[in-house]
Protein backbone atom coordinates (compact mmCIF):
# COMPACT_ATOMS: atom_id res chain seq x y z
CA UNK A 1 0.00 0.00 0.00
CA UNK A 2 1.30 3.35 -0.49
CA UNK A 3 1.92 6.62 2.03
CA UNK A 4 0.26 9.50 0.86
CA UNK A 5 0.96 13.24 1.18
CA UNK A 6 -0.40 16.42 -0.67
CA UNK A 7 1.31 19.61 -1.44
CA UNK A 8 -1.29 22.93 -1.03
CA UNK A 9 -0.39 26.45 -1.20
CA UNK A 10 -1.62 29.92 -1.33
CA UNK A 11 -1.72 29.91 -5.80
CA UNK A 12 1.21 31.30 -7.25
CA UNK A 13 3.33 30.59 -4.30
CA UNK A 14 5.86 28.14 -6.02
CA UNK A 15 3.84 24.44 -5.88
CA UNK A 16 5.36 23.50 -8.79
CA UNK A 17 9.11 24.42 -7.76
CA UNK A 18 8.80 22.34 -4.94
CA UNK A 19 6.90 19.40 -6.32
CA UNK A 20 10.01 19.12 -9.00
CA UNK A 21 12.74 19.26 -5.60
CA UNK A 22 10.58 16.70 -4.33
CA UNK A 23 10.39 14.52 -7.59
CA UNK A 24 14.14 14.37 -7.68
CA UNK A 25 14.20 12.43 -4.66
CA UNK A 26 14.64 8.79 -5.54
CA UNK A 27 11.92 7.49 -3.28
CA UNK A 28 9.18 10.06 -3.61
CA UNK A 29 6.86 10.87 -6.81
CA UNK A 30 4.54 13.97 -7.06
CA UNK A 31 1.69 14.03 -9.38
CA UNK A 32 0.59 18.01 -10.62
CA UNK A 33 -3.16 18.95 -10.44
CA UNK A 34 -4.96 15.83 -11.46
CA UNK A 35 -8.03 17.23 -10.37
CA UNK A 36 -9.43 13.73 -8.77
CA UNK A 37 -9.89 15.14 -5.25
CA UNK A 38 -11.31 18.40 -5.95
CA UNK A 39 -13.93 16.01 -8.07
CA UNK A 40 -14.43 13.54 -5.64
CA UNK A 41 -14.75 15.42 -2.54
CA UNK A 42 -17.49 18.33 -4.23
CA UNK A 43 -19.48 15.41 -4.99
CA UNK A 44 -18.81 13.56 -1.84
CA UNK A 45 -17.92 10.03 -3.36
CA UNK A 46 -16.27 8.27 -0.73
CA UNK A 47 -17.12 5.24 -2.61
CA UNK A 48 -17.03 4.74 -6.15
CA UNK A 49 -19.89 2.59 -7.88
CA UNK A 50 -18.57 1.21 -11.84
CA UNK A 51 -19.76 4.45 -13.66
CA UNK A 52 -18.22 6.92 -11.06
CA UNK A 53 -14.63 4.75 -11.12
CA UNK A 54 -14.72 5.18 -15.38
CA UNK A 55 -15.34 9.07 -14.46
CA UNK A 56 -12.86 9.78 -11.98
CA UNK A 57 -10.14 7.51 -14.20
CA UNK A 58 -10.81 10.32 -17.41
CA UNK A 59 -9.75 12.93 -14.79
CA UNK A 60 -6.98 11.17 -13.80
CA UNK A 61 -5.94 9.86 -17.24
CA UNK A 62 -6.61 13.65 -18.51
CA UNK A 63 -3.85 15.01 -15.94
CA UNK A 64 -0.97 12.77 -16.80
CA UNK A 65 -1.40 14.33 -20.76
CA UNK A 66 1.60 16.58 -19.35
CA UNK A 67 4.04 14.09 -18.85
CA UNK A 68 5.99 12.97 -21.59
CA UNK A 69 5.74 9.66 -23.11
CA UNK A 70 2.97 8.50 -20.07
CA UNK A 71 0.47 6.25 -21.53
CA UNK A 72 -3.32 6.42 -19.90
CA UNK A 73 -4.26 3.87 -17.05
CA UNK A 74 -6.41 1.37 -18.34
CA UNK A 75 -10.38 1.06 -17.83
CA UNK A 76 -9.49 -2.42 -17.10
CA UNK A 77 -8.95 -1.61 -13.62
CA UNK A 78 -12.79 -0.91 -12.89
CA UNK A 79 -14.56 -2.99 -11.35
CA UNK A 80 -18.26 -3.61 -10.76
CA UNK A 81 -18.50 -3.88 -7.56
CA UNK A 82 -18.61 -0.47 -5.17
CA UNK A 83 -14.99 0.34 -4.04
CA UNK A 84 -13.57 2.57 -1.79
CA UNK A 85 -12.07 5.64 -3.34
CA UNK A 86 -8.62 4.81 -1.64
CA UNK A 87 -8.58 1.47 -3.07
CA UNK A 88 -9.34 2.66 -7.07
CA UNK A 89 -6.77 5.78 -6.52
CA UNK A 90 -3.98 2.82 -5.31
CA UNK A 91 -4.89 1.28 -8.42
CA UNK A 92 -4.84 4.19 -10.79
CA UNK A 93 -1.03 4.26 -9.56
CA UNK A 94 1.61 2.33 -11.59
CA UNK A 95 4.97 2.60 -10.12
CA UNK A 96 5.91 1.43 -6.82
CA UNK A 97 6.92 4.45 -4.89
CA UNK A 98 7.44 4.69 -1.07
CA UNK A 99 5.61 7.95 -1.06
CA UNK A 100 3.20 9.33 -3.51
CA UNK A 101 2.18 13.01 -3.41
CA UNK A 102 -0.18 15.18 -5.09
CA UNK A 103 0.64 19.14 -5.36
CA UNK A 104 -2.28 21.02 -6.03
CA UNK A 105 -3.07 24.67 -4.36
CA UNK A 106 -6.60 24.17 -3.95
CA UNK A 107 -6.59 20.56 -2.14
CA UNK A 108 -6.67 23.38 1.20
CA UNK A 109 -10.24 23.24 0.22
CA UNK A 110 -10.33 20.10 0.43
CA UNK A 111 -8.61 18.89 3.74
CA UNK A 112 -12.11 17.80 5.37
CA UNK A 113 -12.34 14.83 2.59
CA UNK A 114 -8.78 13.88 2.30
CA UNK A 115 -8.05 13.66 5.86
CA UNK A 116 -11.21 10.87 6.18
CA UNK A 117 -10.24 9.04 3.50
CA UNK A 118 -6.60 8.82 3.45
CA UNK A 119 -6.29 8.86 7.34
CA UNK A 120 -2.10 8.32 7.59
CA UNK A 121 -1.62 11.43 5.05
CA UNK A 122 0.92 14.42 5.44
CA UNK A 123 0.40 17.87 4.73
CA UNK A 124 1.85 20.65 3.57
CA UNK A 125 1.49 24.23 3.16
CA UNK A 126 3.61 26.98 0.89
CA UNK A 127 2.96 30.62 1.92
CA UNK A 128 4.45 33.06 0.32
CA UNK A 129 4.48 37.19 0.72
CA UNK A 130 1.15 37.51 -0.45
CA UNK A 131 2.62 41.13 -2.52
CA UNK A 132 4.31 38.46 -4.37
CA UNK A 133 1.23 36.58 -4.50
CA UNK A 134 -0.45 39.63 -6.18
CA UNK A 135 2.73 40.49 -8.78
CA UNK A 136 2.23 37.46 -10.14
CA UNK A 137 -1.41 36.99 -10.56
CA UNK A 138 -0.96 40.08 -11.69
CA UNK A 139 1.68 39.03 -14.13
CA UNK A 140 0.03 35.56 -15.10
CA UNK A 141 -3.69 36.73 -15.31
CA UNK A 142 -5.02 39.95 -15.05
CA UNK A 143 -2.26 42.22 -17.05
CA UNK A 144 -5.22 44.11 -18.24
CA UNK A 145 -7.65 44.39 -15.08
CA UNK A 146 -8.53 47.37 -13.61
CA UNK A 147 -7.04 48.19 -10.18
CA UNK A 148 -10.11 47.81 -8.48
CA UNK A 149 -11.71 44.69 -9.86
CA UNK A 150 -8.20 43.06 -9.84
CA UNK A 151 -7.48 43.61 -6.09
CA UNK A 152 -10.89 42.04 -5.05
CA UNK A 153 -10.17 39.16 -6.81
CA UNK A 154 -6.50 38.49 -5.60
CA UNK A 155 -7.81 39.61 -1.69
CA UNK A 156 -11.02 36.95 -2.37
CA UNK A 157 -8.65 34.05 -3.39
CA UNK A 158 -6.00 34.52 -0.65
CA UNK A 159 -8.81 35.01 2.02
CA UNK A 160 -10.36 32.22 1.31
CA UNK A 161 -6.90 30.40 1.35
CA UNK A 162 -5.96 31.42 4.35
CA UNK A 163 -9.56 30.48 6.34
CA UNK A 164 -8.84 27.27 5.05
CA UNK A 165 -5.55 26.84 6.26
CA UNK A 166 -5.80 28.23 9.63
CA UNK A 167 -8.28 25.58 10.82
CA UNK A 168 -5.27 22.87 10.49
CA UNK A 169 -2.44 25.12 11.38
CA UNK A 170 -2.04 23.05 14.44
CA UNK A 171 -2.66 19.47 12.55
CA UNK A 172 0.53 17.50 13.54
CA UNK A 173 0.27 16.44 10.03
CA UNK A 174 0.51 19.35 8.28
CA UNK A 175 3.46 21.73 8.20
CA UNK A 176 4.13 24.59 6.84
CA UNK A 177 6.33 25.93 4.40
CA UNK A 178 7.66 29.31 3.25
CA UNK A 179 8.62 29.62 -0.30
CA UNK A 180 11.20 32.36 0.50
CA UNK A 181 12.58 30.34 3.06
CA UNK A 182 12.37 27.24 0.17
CA UNK A 183 14.55 29.11 -1.98
CA UNK A 184 16.74 31.58 0.32
CA UNK A 185 17.74 28.09 2.15
CA UNK A 186 16.50 24.59 0.19
CA UNK A 187 18.46 22.13 1.28
CA UNK A 188 17.21 23.13 5.25
CA UNK A 189 14.06 23.46 3.98
CA UNK A 190 13.78 19.89 2.17
CA UNK A 191 15.73 18.17 4.75
CA UNK A 192 12.40 19.74 7.38
CA UNK A 193 10.12 18.12 4.80
CA UNK A 194 11.91 15.15 4.81
CA UNK A 195 11.75 15.06 8.65
CA UNK A 196 7.85 15.91 8.18
CA UNK A 197 7.50 12.88 5.65
CA UNK A 198 9.39 10.32 7.51
CA UNK A 199 11.85 9.69 4.78
CA UNK A 200 15.96 10.09 4.25
CA UNK A 201 16.87 13.70 2.86
CA UNK A 202 18.90 12.61 -0.52
CA UNK A 203 21.03 15.72 -2.04
CA UNK A 204 19.55 15.02 -5.21
CA UNK A 205 16.51 16.70 -4.33
CA UNK A 206 18.76 19.76 -5.25
CA UNK A 207 19.49 18.87 -8.44
CA UNK A 208 18.81 21.24 -11.22
CA UNK A 209 17.39 23.71 -8.77
CA UNK A 210 18.99 26.95 -10.40
CA UNK A 211 17.00 25.72 -13.93
CA UNK A 212 13.80 25.50 -11.87
CA UNK A 213 14.38 28.19 -9.90
CA UNK A 214 15.21 30.76 -12.62
CA UNK A 215 13.34 29.50 -15.87
CA UNK A 216 9.77 29.38 -13.92
CA UNK A 217 7.20 31.77 -14.20
CA UNK A 218 6.65 34.51 -11.64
Amino acid sequence: MNTFFFISSFSRSGSTLLAKLLNNHTDIKVLNESWVFPAVSILGWDTLNYNQQRYILHIYNKSLNVYDNCAPVSHEICQGDSIPFFSFYNKMLRNDTRLYGEKNPVNILHLPYLKKNFKDAKFIFLTRNPIAIANSYKNRWYTNMDQKTFLYRVTSVIKTYYFSYKKYFNDNSMITVRYEDLVRNPSLTLNQLCRHLEINYDESMLANIDDFIFNAEN
